[in-house]
């Protein structure tokens, strides 16, 4: 039985190799480069274009992360990625003037996938929170400042996400 899960992150892990050329002398200066490339090859499950969601499907295991790993599967990944983004955003703080929001640090770090202005971000992530947050939030959204959670490094023990 062969099953069409596939984990997102592990699926690169395996095709790391080694060239040969860089193991035949000891004393070349290349054994100070990283020894590490990545095949020349195509893959099922590559990304042909940017999508900042792939910023949720990445959890290292720190507390700031969400407790539970999703697997995603070929046969709706976009749907996974937005319940991925859901499950994230769900740490989102909005103050009750609704004109302070408090995104993920991960947003932060990785702004410019989000687009090039804060109007980019806010626009993106409203889509993802809920009801209740979304309206709070003035419009226009100009009017909403952004502010970033801290960030939390300590590992937690992951929980497998069930299926929906």
């Amino acid at each position: 039985h062969t099953s069409k899960r596939t984990p997102f992150l592990f699926y690169i892990l395996p095709t790391i190799t080694f060239p040969k050329h860089l193991h035949s002398s000891p004393h070349s200066p290349s054994k100070f480069v990283s020894r590490f490339v990545l095949p020349k090859s195509t893959f099922k499950h590559a990304l042909v274009k940017g999508d900042c969601r792939i910023n949720f499907a990445i959890n290292s295991g720190s507390l700031s992360n969400p407790d539970t790993i999703q697997i995603f599967t070929d046969e709706d990944l976009a749907s996974q990625l937005d319940n991925a983004a859901r499950e994230y955003l769900k740490v989102v703080k909005c103050s009750s003037s609704g004109k302070i929001l408090s995104l993920p640090k991960i947003i932060q770090w990785y702004a410019s996938d989000f687009g090039k202005r804060s109007q980019d971000v806010l626009r993106f992530v409203v889509n993802y929170l809920e009801e209740k947050d979304q309206a709070s939030l003035p419009s226009p959204l100009s009017d909403v400042q952004i502010r970033y959670l801290g960030y939390e490094y300590k590992c937690r023990p992951f929980l497998l996400k069930p299926e929906l």
